[in-house]
């Protein structure tokens, strides 16, 4: 009966690995950074100081 409990206790943990947490932070991270930097390429912050350098010129 705990021979067969046992084998049990081993199938199940090796059922229930999935990704481990640090491969879920990292790709989290990176996914943050990505749409940061597409926020900021978006967001028309540039273009603002564009507009007052062409301005400035007139």
């Amino acid at each position: 009966m705990i021979d067969q409990l046992i084998i049990l206790a081993e199938a199940g943990h090796e059922a229930t690995e999935g990704v481990p947490p640090q491969y879920i932070g990292i790709g989290a991270f990176i996914t943050m950074l990505i749409l940061l930097g597409i926020a900021s390429l978006v967001g028309g912050s540039h273009q603002r100081d564009e507009d007052s350098e062409h301005h400035s010129d007139h």
